[in-house]
């Protein structure tokens, strides 16, 4: 969980500019959309079950404003990846799918088994605050605005 924390953390402290992502952070802000966040988050939120049980009703409040924000968007961004996928390999959008869905599993799966080996003192801060103020609010795990910028960006294509 160290490395996911650390890796987490240090994507989400690239800054972003007001307007649109240099193509590094549209990159690897798209490779963060491929995570199963429903996933992350529950597995998260088990794990501060245990480990700080008063800060279950202030996360889960965290995350379901952040999953409004953003589910949508993933939906989409999962499509659009999809076709992508289709159009660069020349295969079907039905194969697309599937290589799309097993990117999102060894990328949450990658994740969670990070996640799993975090310290106590880590999740005590992760489930206390620290994911819904530093992650939940990142730039970088704003997928409607990402959503916004791919939009533009094929609309200029």
């Amino acid at each position: 969980m160290k490395i996911f924390f650390v890796t987490l953390t240090l994507v989400l402290s690239l800054p972003l500019s007001a307007s649109a992502s240099p193509p590094e952070q549209i990159s690897t802000r798209l490779q963060l959309a491929q995570v199963d966040y429903a996933v992350m988050h529950d597995r998260l939120i088990e794990k501060c079950k245990t480990s700080s049980p008063e800060s279950i009703p202030e996360l889960t409040k965290a995350i379901a404003q952040w999953d409004s924000n953003n589910s949508p968007a993933l939906r989409q961004l999962k499509i659009i990846s999809s076709e992508h996928i289709a159009k660069i390999r020349g295969i079907s959008q039905i194969e697309a799918t599937a290589q799309s869905e097993k990117i999102s599993e060894m990328m949450t799966n990658g994740l969670r088994t990070q996640f799993d080996n975090v310290s106590g003192d880590e999740l005590k801060a992760a489930c206390n605050g620290g994911y819904a103020a530093t992650s939940l609010q990142s730039p970088m795990l704003n997928f409607s605005e990402l959503l916004n910028e791919v939009v533009q960006g094929k609309k200029a294509e």
